[in-house]
């Protein structure tokens, strides 16, 4: 087969063709109409069941799943002839030319020490010419729109059942994941790039709407947003490259830049469902259904899991349309501050300095008033807008930690000095925020 050259392949070409495998999988799979009862083995909350499982005294003793695993692929996936272990990734690679590969990643999951659990990921790796590793990593799932799901057995019998769910999904896939990845690595050339829908540099509220609209007739009880973030890939969980220069305009204006997608995240408490929407800047929507949802109560969080339903099926209804829908204009969501105005009030405050040099400012993240008491977290060397984007509510711009002490300075009780830039500009963005109306900044 052909080597991709530097005048075939463009990352560009290799970032965009990422999402659109996963997206064009996932419509395919919405017409076989699968359903989630057909998987017994697989679930959203695999802690709590294997929690369950081990009270109640249920498949205790030792399973050597690296055993189980390579029998199982030698069998069904015989293509798949390397492995190789990486902590808890177990990996199998099918290597089509000396820079192309496939990889199947069965991943093993603890929970507290709970194991016998574990996710299963298809990667498309390319080393290019000058040696660096391109590489796009999605779950077996999100190919039906599912979030991030396990696995559990207890004895070896029942590993084996869940192979067999395994090699289910697989059958249905692997096809399709390997026929939409070698045009480009053939001809550098693939037909799902040629004419994608462009939403452009999309605000939060601007992405937030197109996300309530296409969700509706699938899901009209999700109507509770509780999240936004511009992010790098379409999906929560996949793994992609990541432009330093569009993470920085996107952060300084809080809108889209090329090469990234809003994830609106909306749920239902009484249902205990979720679904994340990924409005890319260029690109086809994507979705992540879960039957998982967070809820705070009484300063206590907890994962509440949807009850099972016989009849749901594993991914979205085959049709997915915006069609004649109106948007809901008394959205609570509709009522936060948009994110250009959060973006502009981050860089009054002091970020521009900041950003200048920053070396990657990956997310800017919206929460609503639930989540508004959540401390930022506290990112070396980036920059993350945390906001409750209610008017009135807090806004807070996090900048980079302060050095380390040493050992020396830490039992002498020094404190190593601020930066004077980031100590003046700490001043002013306080100054800046409450002339802008917020009530407080968080800064480190």
């Amino acid at each position: 087969m052909a080597r991709w050259g530097k005048s075939d392949l463009k990352r560009e070409q290799f970032e965009q063709l990422g999402q659109e495998v996963a997206a064009a999988i996932a419509v395919q799979m919405r017409e076989r109409g699968l359903l989630l009862a057909d998987f017994p083995r697989l679930t959203d909350d695999g802690g709590s069941r294997r929690a369950e499982a081990v009270l109640a005294g249920r498949g205790k003793g030792s399973v050597n799943l690296p055993a189980v695993l390579k029998r199982f692929v030698r069998r069904d996936f015989p293509d798949f002839n390397t492995y190789e272990r990486d902590g808890d990734a177990h990996r199998f690679e099918k290597r089509m030319s000396p820079d192309f590969r496939f990889v199947l990643i069965f991943e093993r999951r603890h929970f507290g020490g709970l194991g016998k659990a574990f996710t299963v990921h298809l990667s498309c790796g390319h080393t290019t010419p000058e040696g660096r590793t391109l590489r796009w990593r999605h779950s077996l799932l999100s190919f039906f729109e599912r979030s991030l799901m396990h696995w559990i057995y207890g004895h070896e019998d029942e590993l084996e059942a869940c192979l067999q769910e395994v090699a289910m999904l697989l059958r249905l896939t692997l096809p399709a994941y390997e026929a939409l990845w070698l045009p480009l690595h053939q001809t550098g050339r693939s037909a799902l790039l040629e004419e994608l829908p462009s939403y452009g540099p999309l605000s939060f509220h601007e992405a937030a709407d197109l996300a309530s609209r296409a969700l509706a007739p699938v899901y009209p009880q999700l109507t509770r947003l509780t999240m936004a973030t511009i992010s790098t890939v379409t999906t929560p969980g996949a793994y992609a490259p990541s432009s330093m220069e569009s993470a920085k305009a996107a952060a300084a204006t809080g809108r889209l830049a090329p090469g990234l997608t809003w994830l609106i995240h909306f749920e239902d408490l009484p249902s205990r469902r979720a679904v994340w929407v990924g409005v890319p800047y260029r690109g086809t929507l994507a979705f992540m259904v879960s039957n998982t949802v967070t809820a705070t109560r009484n300063g206590l969080t907890e994962h509440l899991t949807a009850a099972p339903d016989a009849a749901e099926n594993l991914g979205l209804p085959a049709v997915v349309s915006t069609c004649n829908v109106v948007p809901d204009k008394a959205a609570l969501w509709r009522t936060y501050l948009d994110s250009t105005i959060i973006g502009a009030r981050a860089m009054a405050a002091g970020g521009r300095i900041f950003f200048a040099n920053a070396r990657m400012p990956r997310f800017f993240s919206i929460y609503t008033p639930i989540f508004a008491s959540r401390t930022p977290r506290r990112k070396h060397g980036t920059f993350t807008t945390y906001s409750s984007c209610r008017i009135g509510g807090i806004c807070r711009f996090s900048f980079p930690p302060v050095r380390a002490r040493s050992e020396v300075e830490r039992a002498a009780g020094v404190t190593p000095p601020r930066v004077p830039d980031q100590a003046a500009a700490a001043a002013a963005g306080a100054a800046a925020f409450t002339q802008a109306g917020c009530s407080r900044m968080w800064s480190r």
